[in-house]
């Protein structure tokens, strides 16, 4: 997307973009940087509210489904700005892995703490299925995948020994 193509859907001119950003990559690290502060919090705010890992894994997913039916959803962020092609890789390669990597972690950590045997690979494979529910959803243009994944994760809970103590 251009810059004035940005401009235009923010309904403000590319003088007033540009006497905030330096260019389009400024505006972009910034949307990246903003959307990886969110991501983060939500993550901790559904930590803070749930009495066991099981139920913790499962709220973040269960949190997909609302996401993927508002206007505002469009994939993810940072796959997006990675896709956009070679120049945007340069700074928003760096931002979208430390991003994608804490989140990864958070979910190692958070089935480490529930007992869970193998955390690591739990970890790994629920962030596969986070990341891939996000681009599903997108792409077909479909809410209902966030249950599909929430229902594919609680399997993979399950089979790591981690079970919600709530329904």
């Amino acid at each position: 997307m251009s810059l004035a193509a940005v401009a235009n859907e923010a309904r403000v001119t590319r003088r007033t973009l540009y006497y905030h950003f330096a260019d389009k990559d400024a505006l972009v690290r910034l949307y990246l940087r903003n959307r990886d502060r969110s991501g983060r919090a939500l993550f901790e705010r559904v930590e803070a509210q749930s009495t066991d890992a099981a139920s913790t894994v499962l709220a973040v997913f269960a949190s997909l489904e609302a996401w993927f039916q508002t206007k505002e959803f469009r994939g993810c962020a940072f796959t997006n700005a990675i896709g956009e092609g070679r120049d945007t890789v340069v700074f928003a390669g760096p931002i979208a892995r430390r991003h994608k990597r804490a989140l990864r972690d958070w979910f190692v950590r958070i089935c480490a703490n529930g007992g869970a045997g193998d955390a690591d690979a739990l970890g790994e494979q629920l962030m596969i299925l986070f990341d891939g529910a996000m681009c599903s959803s997108w792409t077909r243009r479909d809410p209902a995948i966030a249950r599909h994944s929430a229902a594919a994760a609680r399997t993979l809970l399950c089979a790591h020994g981690l079970r919600p103590i709530s329904p």
